[in-house]
């Protein structure tokens, strides 16, 4: 192990792990990263910031959720990190080429309000090979007419769900300073509370 940690061209943080997961080691990357780096410092090799570390670190950070937010956002706002990322992923795994073209005609038809294109969608969606986008297909036959209506209709609920998002980040605020009488003047009020 040292021996290789004094390469040239040491091994990566994650390839340490992987090599000595195969042997047993049961701890986290961050509890060998923190010995890896003090070895190196004994050693008088490098300082810890000069460890070389993978290039997709950041892919890390892309969360489900992030990825949703990036695969949503219409193609023309993505940043270039955000592309790069879409790009790794699909070549790494294809089907994800395939949930995020589907879900990216589902918004484009949605944001332009097309109402035929939502059974041609729904046909192509419950072939697909992926489970998980066959059983979306599903789950939006069984609320049709609501799904539906969200294509047609200009009018949404998204002023409401503001002011409920509203009330309850005020109410957060107060919470355990003030009675009922304080919070309902606050809300009445369209300017900001803020608490110092």
């Amino acid at each position: 192990m040292i021996g290789r940690l004094q390469d040239p061209s040491p091994p990566s943080i994650n390839q340490l792990l992987a090599e000595l997961q195969e042997k047993g080691y049961q701890h986290s990357r961050s509890t060998l990263y923190g010995w890896v780096c003090q070895l190196r410092h004994e050693l008088g090799l490098t300082t810890p910031a000069q460890i070389r570390r993978e290039p997709s670190r950041k892919m890390s950070h892309l969360t489900p959720r992030r990825l949703a937010t990036i695969v949503m956002m219409p193609a023309h706002n993505r940043s270039t990190e955000h592309k790069q990322w879409l790009d790794s992923l699909v070549q790494r795994e294809p089907t994800i080429a395939a949930a995020t073209d589907i879900a990216a005609q589902f918004i484009d038809a949605l944001r332009q309000r097309k109402d035929d294109f939502l059974n041609d969608w729904l046909a192509t969606t419950k072939r697909s090979t992926a489970s998980y986008l066959s059983g979306f297909a599903k789950g939006i036959e069984l609320d049709l007419a609501a799904v539906q209506a969200a294509f047609t209709s200009e009018f949404s609920n998204g002023q409401v769900e503001g002011q409920i998002n509203r009330l309850k980040i005020i109410k957060r605020m107060m919470y355990d300073r003030a009675g009922f009488q304080l919070l309902r003047k606050c809300v009445l009020w369209h300017g900001r509370l803020t608490f110092t």
